[in-house]
């Protein structure tokens, strides 16, 4: 706490009227015995500065200690951050002390966090087709930028609040990713803005200044906007690949097999395909319908790769047979609108899979695709079926008993006639 000046004004004051009359020499020796109590009322003061600034120090190299696994300039940036923090402790009052040591615990936990999501992030994209990224994820311009994490270099930032507003979260720490969806959103708008056919372009001039001014701090940034530890663990989470759909499929597949294999001889082997339709819909309504779209949910291809073939190859049916025009969704990369490319077919697949207007002809043609899975399953499991051998008969409670000599003498004799 810094000395209070009004009590050293009062010091020196008082001192003065006492020496009055005396000589020179007495009023600084009544001065000087002021200054020395001063002088050790500042060492007092200054020697708890230090133990103070070395009680901070300590709890900040916990921090630093604590986030060891994070790039070295990660580090090097938080130990500027902490800095900032330890003046406030040294010299604020109570008040201050106390916001900075919670400060201090928040920055632990939230370096923590960030150091687990980078682990979360690494093994993910590491791990095998079952437990990792979805591939939709990885090879979109979103999941490139959060995989962009686990590169070396600074990326943690305080949260900042507009000026002169106030929001939750400020000083949290997050990293800045961009959001493409709201990039590509304000060059569009700023297109149709600029252009005299649009009706935006109309706007009073104040209202288009504004809108501008919005969608060029959009693109200046480079779609980049604060993203809080907690959302990122979100994304991680919600972009891997859907195993709860992958195991119900499977499961599915194998009950159709036990089903198949458990038709008795003499009874008629019928595949339920109503069932199966009505199981694999109930799947896809909790599903990540891009994770079951582009990753293997059964087999060595996905629904994506084989919907390419379709549209490529008439062997697999064309895609006439998709109840959908998909001519007028051809890109025409190769130059003939007669012929669809496997460029094209590329692209009209992840329109017809990422469009949420063809959501209902997405969801039909899975249920199509993965009903055609299970029926396989269902006939492969026929040469899997019991069948009664030559020297037995079946019962009708499907019990087996061995044929005698005479019934097989008169099977003999049956036949023989019969021919």
């Amino acid at each position: 706490m810094a000395a209070d000046q009004t009590l050293i004004k009062g010091a020196y004051g008082a001192a003065m009227a006492d020496s009055r009359g005396s000589k020179h020499l007495a009023r600084a020796g009544a001065i000087s015995g002021v200054a020395q109590g001063l002088t050790g009322m500042a060492v007092g003061y200054l020697n708890q500065k230090t133990e103070d600034r070395k009680y901070y120090d300590g709890l900040a190299q916990k921090v630093l200690d604590e986030a060891g696994d994070l790039p070295q300039a990660e580090i090097s940036a938080l130990y500027d951050e902490l800095q900032f923090g330890r003046q406030d402790y040294v010299w604020g009052d109570k008040k201050a002390k106390t916001l900075s040591l919670n400060n201090l615990n928040k920055k632990q936990e939230q370096y923590e966090e960030y150091s687990d999501i980078r682990e979360s992030l690494a093994d993910a994209s590491l791990a095998s087709n079952a437990d990792g990224f979805s591939e939709y994820f990885k090879q979109s311009e979103k999941g490139k930028a959060y995989m962009s994490l686990l590169e070396d270099g600074s990326r943690l930032v305080p949260k900042k609040c507009p000026e002169g507003v106030e929001c939750q979260g400020e000083g949290d720490m997050g990293v800045m990713i961009p959001n493409y969806e709201k990039l590509r959103e304000a060059n569009e708008m700023l297109d149709r803005m600029n252009d005299p056919y649009d009706e935006l372009y109309n706007l009073p001039d104040a209202e288009w200044e504004e809108m501008a001014a919005e969608y060029d701090a959009i693109i200046e940034a480079e779609g980049n906007e604060w993203t809080s530890i907690a959302s990122i663990k979100q994304e991680i989470d919600s972009n891997l690949v859907d195993k709860t759909f992958k195991d119900s499929l499977n499961g599915l597949l194998d009950m159709n097999t036990q089903m198949s294999v458990n038709v008795a001889e003499g009874q008629k082997a019928v595949f339920p395909r109503k069932f199966n339709e009505n199981k694999i819909k109930s799947f896809l309504a909790k599903s990540n319908k891009k994770s079951v779209a582009y990753d293997k949910m059964f087999g060595d291809t996905s629904f994506h790769e084989d919907l390419v073939t379709k549209l490529t190859d008439p062997e697999f049916g064309g895609w006439e047979t998709l109840g959908v025009d998909v001519t007028l969704l051809d890109p025409n990369t190769d130059g003939d609108p007669d012929v669809i490319s496997p460029e094209d077919a590329d692209f009209i697949a992840k329109t017809l899979i990422e469009d949420e207007q063809y959501d209902n002809f997405l969801t039909e043609e899975m249920v199509t695709y993965f009903t055609g899975f299970a029926e396989q399953n269902y006939g492969d499991a026929e040469e899997l079926r019991v069948e009664t051998s030559d020297d037995y008969i079946l019962n009708k409670g499907g019990t087996r008993t061995r044929r005698t000599e005479e019934q097989q003498l008169s099977d003999m004799s049956f036949n023989s006639n019969a021919g």
